[in-house]
């Protein structure tokens, strides 16, 4: 016995029956990619946010710090500034004193020695 295939048939429910069920698979696939790329983008959006409230704390926190480091550099040499130009002053009124010259006249009044000046103090 020889069995006949009508393909035609075959065909025809086959169509019907992935035709049938394929339409609302494609729909619901088409709806989870829909809701996960929108939950995505707004996760995405809402971490891009958070890291940049983060980058702008640190980067103010950044600023403090080199403002802070900046005064207290400041501080630092202008104390020495004024500390060197205080030995300035002492050493060029020593080495006036003791090179047994006396025309320091010439002299601007901020250095000369005090022994030329009539005072015991460098002005």
């Amino acid at each position: 016995m020889l069995m006949v295939v009508n393909w035609q048939e075959v065909i025809t429910t086959l169509g019907a029956t992935v035709g049938a069920g394929g339409v609302p698979l494609a729909a619901s696939a088409w709806l989870m990619k829909t809701v996960l790329t929108d939950k995505f983008a707004r996760e995405a959006e809402a971490f891009k946010s958070r890291l940049k409230a983060e980058a702008d704390i640190e980067i103010e926190r950044l600023k403090s710090s080199l403002q802070m480091t900046a005064i207290e550099h400041q501080v630092r040499f202008s104390k020495l500034h004024e500390r060197r130009a205080e030995l300035i002053a002492e050493l060029t009124s020593a080495w006036w004193m003791f090179s047994g010259t006396d025309n320091v006249s010439c002299l601007p009044a901020q250095v000369r020695p005090s022994r030329a000046c009539g005072m015991n103090t460098i002005k």
